[in-house]
């Protein structure tokens, strides 16, 4: 279906698609829901602009985590002090609940292309990293919701 495609088209490439999902509303007759007519007015973030921006969104929501934590006397919240005037890191996956193994392990999913992967990741944060996080998290959910949005049309597609 020509329409159909015209609208994988345009989710691709984060613009709008709303003349494209009319036109196929009418050519299948098929109801589409008010919140899939919102974004496909308004157009999704691209999968390679949130791979672009969670780095520097992540460093903000480790920073917001260890701003919280003072230092206590020990070894330990010393170096969180230390780590968080570097605003250090960690880029490969590691085990843990703190933000910082949360965010690591968010983005190698998304690395691998799995946005849903890491969503899932990111529901593990805690105050204050999920606040700093929230916008972020907003804009790969609506690519989700989206995708399966899709993936719905797309069944009534091959019938």
């Amino acid at each position: 279906n020509l329409t159909f495609n015209a609208i994988q088209t345009a989710f691709k490439t984060g613009e709008s698609f709303e003349t494209e999902l009319n036109e196929f509303s009418k050519l299948t007759n098929v109801q589409i829901p008010a919140d899939l007519q919102k974004i496909a007015s308004e157009g999704v973030q691209r999968l390679e602009a949130l791979t672009h921006t969670f780095p520097e969104v992540a460093r903000a929501a480790i920073a917001a985590e260890r701003s919280g934590n003072s230092y206590d006397g020990t070894i330990q919240s010393l170096l969180g002090f230390l780590k968080s005037q570097v605003q250090a890191r960690s880029v490969t996956p590691k085990e843990g609940t703190d933000a910082d193994a949360v965010l690591s392990r968010a983005e190698a999913a998304l690395r691998d292309g799995k946005l849903d992967k890491a969503v899932e990741e990111l529901q593990a944060l805690q105050s204050p990293a999920k606040e700093a996080m929230a916008e972020w998290q907003a804009e790969a959910q609506q690519r989700l919701n989206l995708v399966h949005a899709l993936n719905s049309l797309s069944a009534v597609v091959e019938n």
